[in-house]
């Protein structure tokens, strides 16, 4: 069961971050590529301050989240003040930042050897309680993404992408849109790299970057359409298809490769798909 418990414990933390991924990417047209470092960046903050710090472990992890607003505040001022392709290298290059500055920090970060012994809170100790809080939390999130999708502030996020100068015809601020947007993801991100580190209790600079990246834009990618039901099963086959690869009985020296292959191939194609029959049409406001 144990094997289990973990796998689902992936699936809701790759979830949470799905659902920032997809408001992101697929609704508001922002290729907001730093999520992972908001996702590394919660999980350092925390253990840093639990660990070197001595401070209280839930202190820690709200002290955590909030520092990972105000990173995505500081990525959403950027967004204003740069071209999109520009603001798009910009989040990118973070992520390999982070990873350069989590390397040359050991005394603060661990540098290659991290961090380890990160325990979790007294009422979540097991991985069956982790897992069942890991679904609490998840219920709250997509409870909350299927109110934003229906409420005025979905429609001016799915507004932003396809007609902003509309938008802000009507009076709309296309900033708040863009703080919500990038704060929010920011924010969703860090919660998803708080659950995982709970899940492995340990970090280094492994932890994130470009693999996160890549679930994060498949995750993104599937779930095209603004829908919760789309990113939940986006999450499923990102999260669950390596997962099942690995019961089929090919040589163990290849397994990660053929996983790897097979996934890629199965990304291009979708890819190729949706650029040809599934593009959204534009809507008059």
């Amino acid at each position: 069961m144990g094997y289990f418990y973990t796998i689902f414990a992936r699936f809701l933390a790759s979830l949470g971050q799905g659902v920032g991924g997809q408001v992101s990417f697929s609704m508001a047209g922002i290729f907001l590529l730093s999520l992972p470092v908001c996702f590394s960046f919660s999980a350092y903050t925390m253990a840093i301050l639990h660990k070197k710090f001595a401070v209280v472990l839930w202190v820690s992890i709200a002290i955590a989240l909030f520092l990972t607003m105000i990173l995505g505040a500081l990525f959403s001022y950027i967004y204003t003040k740069v071209s999109k392709d520009s603001f798009t290298v910009l989040c990118l290059g973070s992520i390999l930042a982070f990873d350069a500055f989590v390397r040359s920090f050991d005394s603060l970060t661990g540098g290659v050897l991290g961090i380890s012994g990160i325990l979790r809170p007294e009422s979540i100790r097991t991985l069956p309680a982790l897992v069942q809080f890991s679904f609490l939390v998840l219920t709250v999130i997509l409870v909350a993404h299927y109110l934003v999708l229906k409420s005025p502030m979905g429609r001016k996020i799915r507004a932003f992408k396809e007609h902003p100068v509309a938008l802000q015809a009507f009076g709309v601020s296309q900033k708040s849109v863009i703080s919500f947007v990038i704060i929010g993801g920011s924010l969703l991100s860090g919660i998803s790299g708080l659950l995982e580190v709970f899940r492995i209790q340990f970090l280094d600079p492994s932890f994130g970057g470009i693999p996160n990246l890549i679930v994060l834009v498949s995750i993104s990618i599937l779930a095209l359409k603004p829908k919760v039901k789309a990113v939940l099963l986006a999450s499923v086959l990102v999260v669950f298809l390596p997962e099942l690869i690995s019961f089929l009985d090919f040589p163990s020296a290849l397994l990660g490769h053929l996983r790897v292959l097979l996934y890629s191939v199965l990304l291009i194609v979708l890819i190729y798909t949706i650029s040809g029959k599934s593009q959204f049409q534009k809507r008059e406001i």
